[in-house]
């Protein structure tokens, strides 16, 4: 059932900055009536589905305490995760180098294996430049998925969903997860990432995490690793608008983006990454793209490439 869903969109209805139309209340009403009738049969191999909607009330974790074995797959990941969320050992953790560069000795001791994920592509932001940078045509590349899986005494559990391994996403933020629960032989760790016949598994796409070498690093990495650091700390707002057709996010900051001799500065919407503008330092800071409706993200990414070739990503 999906009475859960609908509880989210009631939910974020409370959560909205000023009152919704009452015609708008009237459509997600009927949705919401419409999820929490819904039913459908479970995928093969699943014995049960739960839906866990994270931060609209204050509720526990729904990952279990401890396992016998364990792996988790996020692109952000941060030490609060495993001293608030889950403080326990786990087997398996898979994330991005910069997630993991970030982590405290402490933290990475908990962890059995740890692994970037390397699906072999290079984003190529200046292809396809005649696509918009909404089309779905446009490739991704790099980790985007989320999984938390479990085994114990023979039983799995796999948490899918929007949540990061981070403490801010199990504690502040609105997420959502779904619980599949099966039987190991079919839902398990090594049915999920292992090869399968023909088809590479994605543990073929796991690289052994060996952390930052300071030596391999340009001259200049030290000056964008400041830079970066102020740019995050920035008090950036976004304001959501109609455009034409579709929609405008313009994110603004009272503040300028830091200048570095050397240095170009790019950013973009997280969920587009075919719509980076280049950015002038010293001013204030005010940048509007077009998007969907379906790409419009409160995250932006940018990036610093200083003249010698040292590149830094961030969101």
């Amino acid at each position: 059932r999906l009475d859960a869903v609908g509880n989210l969109f009631e939910g974020l209805l409370t959560a909205t900055v000023s009152a919704a139309a009452k015609d708008h209340l009237d459509r997600v009403q009927s949705l919401v009536t419409a999820l929490q009738a819904a039913s459908f049969e479970l995928p093969v191999g699943v014995d049960d589905l739960q839906i866990h909607v994270l931060g609209l009330t204050s509720t526990p974790s729904p990952l279990p305490a401890s396992a016998e074995r364990s792996l988790i797959i996020s692109p952000f990941v941060n030490d609060g995760f495993f001293t608030k969320v889950r403080p326990a050992p786990v087997d398996e953790l898979v994330s991005r180098s910069e997630s993991l560069d970030g982590l405290n000795a402490s933290t990475l001791s908990l962890v059995a294996d740890t692994y970037v994920f390397d699906d072999g592509s290079t984003p190529d932001l200046d292809a396809n430049e005649r696509l918009s940078p909404e089309d779905p045509g446009r490739p991704l590349s790099g980790l985007h998925a989320k999984v938390f899986a479990f085994e114990q005494t023979g039983q799995a559990r796999l948490f899918l969903g929007s949540a990061n391994a981070t403490s801010a996403a199990f504690n502040n933020n609105i997420e959502i997860l779904v619980e599949l629960s099966g039987q190991v032989a079919q839902l398990g760790i090594d049915r999920l990432c292992d090869d399968t016949g023909d088809e590479r598994g994605l543990r073929s796409l796991f690289n052994t995490y060996s952390g930052p070498d300071p030596d391999d690093e340009p001259e200049e990495t030290t000056s964008l690793d400041h830079a970066r650091g102020t740019i995050a700390r920035l008090p950036i707002e976004g304001y959501v608008e109609e455009s034409g057709t579709g929609w405008a996010v313009t994110y603004r900051s009272p503040k300028p983006i830091p200048a570095i001799d050397g240095t170009v500065i790019h950013c973009w919407p997280l969920a587009s990454a075919g719509n980076r503008r280049r950015i002038e330092p010293t001013e204030p800071f005010d940048v509007r793209f077009q998007t969907s409706l379906e790409t419009i993200s409160g995250f932006l990414a940018f990036e610093l490439e200083h003249e010698n070739g040292a590149l830094n990503r961030f969101v």
